[in-house]
């Protein structure tokens, strides 16, 4: 007996079979225990995909907005110059007390620009700053935009 295979719509990525939008032939039981029940697929008919269609129109046009929102925060960041940033220092030396942090960063950028948008650990690329002196701060605002910010470090 052989086992008959149906068409499946793909909704989402599936690494053995294809990507999202793509219409794939596979075995009825696979569709039936696992695709459609975990909405991975879908039957294809005319509606669902102008459905997919439709979502997918969306998702870029989202995704394009988001696109220039990073790009025009980039550009607003990068034409803020250095920061300066005044830390005490250890009597005669370059040497901080204490050192730079992600949260001093944070709270110039809000200063200057009313940036309020809460980073992730990987997001702010913070070297170890603990010596007076030029560094340079890469932020990934997402969608591999980095803006890079000068900053410089100076005794209070």
């Amino acid at each position: 007996m052989k086992k008959k295979k149906i068409e499946i719509l793909l909704v989402k990525e599936v690494r053995t079979l294809g990507n999202s939008g793509q219409i794939v032939k596979v075995k009825s039981g696979y569709s039936r225990n696992y695709l459609l029940p975990y909405q991975i697929g879908k039957i294809p008919t005319t509606k669902t995909i102008n459905e997919f269609q439709i979502k997918q129109k969306e998702i870029l046009l989202k995704e394009e907005n988001l696109l220039e929102k990073f790009i025009t925060l980039k550009i607003a960041i990068e034409a803020l110059g250095t920061l300066i940033i005044k830390k005490e220092v250890v009597s005669d030396t370059t040497q901080l007390f204490g050192k730079v942090t992600r949260n001093d960063i944070l709270i110039l950028l809000e200063e200057r620009l009313g940036f309020t948008k809460t980073l992730e650990k990987n997001q702010l690329q913070l070297p170890s700053i603990n010596k007076l002196g030029n560094y340079v701060i890469e932020i990934n605002l997402g969608k591999n935009i980095i803006a890079q910010i000068p900053v410089q470090i100076i005794a209070n």
